[in-house]
């Protein structure tokens, strides 16, 4: 009890839980927001730059402002080796839940 540490906004994936649920009539598997976050961003890069209008649900969204993508477990980038960057929120380990004590920032600062 007490402990810190890093994660995703919890409340964010349990919008995307949400929609799971309701597509498939079962829960996702926890990772399954990365995958769905990776393959968006992939289709948003090809509709930026090929101006093709493909039809998925906007849980990711490219934008200048945040020098990133918008997804199922907030702010992420890609940077120049392949890793990915995101902004993470800090989460407490409470009695039985985890209490968001930080939010993650809204953007990234630029490198």
């Amino acid at each position: 009890i007490n402990s810190w540490f890093v994660a995703p906004d919890p409340d964010k994936f349990k919008d995307f839980e949400r929609f799971y649920y309701q597509s498939y009539n079962k829960f996702p598997p926890r990772i399954s927001s990365i995958v769905y976050d990776s393959v968006l961003s992939i289709i948003k890069t090809v509709q930026k730059s090929r101006k093709i209008n493909p039809q998925v649900k906007d849980f990711v969204e490219y934008t200048d402002k945040y020098n990133g993508f918008m997804g199922v477990d907030g702010l992420f980038r890609y940077i120049g080796n392949g890793a990915v960057q995101r902004n993470l929120a800090v989460l407490k380990v409470g009695k039985g839940k985890f209490e968001m004590i930080e939010k993650p920032t809204k953007d990234f600062l630029l490198y």
